[in-house]
């Protein structure tokens, strides 16, 4: 049997998204998604992630109906997070009825009756990306 440090930190990061949801504050999130329905009236949001590991805050903001039309960058340093999350963010979007095509390497577009989003997911620093 392995030992857990052999496992792959994308799996660790997969384990831990319910511990995540149930650490958020909810008071906070419910403010946010408050401000942003009454700034965002019939104009896409644009959202920047920096550090965005496997994509469970991208699923998260859509599960929790968050985001209806956005652009969202996430960025990431370490490839293999990014790689996990171009697996792993269009296998849950279909099974979460959304249409998913991929524009270009990176660039995903999700839409469903709910909303569209433009998800670009980049293996990057955030020194470089600024």
């Amino acid at each position: 049997m392995p030992v857990p440090s052999s496992y792959p930190f994308t799996r660790y990061l997969s384990a831990k998204k319910s511990v995540d949801d149930r650490a958020l504050n909810k008071n906070v999130w419910k403010s946010l998604a408050a401000t942003l329905n009454r700034e965002t009236v019939g104009r896409p949001i644009r959202i920047l992630e920096i550090g965005a590991g496997i994509g469970t805050m991208l699923e998260r903001a859509l599960e929790w109906g968050l985001l209806t039309s956005a652009e969202y960058t996430a960025i990431d340093s370490m490839q293999e997070n990014v790689e996990e999350a171009l697996r792993r963010i269009p296998r849950w979007a279909r099974g979460n009825g959304y249409d998913v095509s991929d524009r270009d390497a990176g660039s995903l577009r999700l839409e469903s009756d709910e909303g569209n989003i433009r998800a670009i997911i980049k293996p990057m620093d955030v020194l470089n990306f600024m």
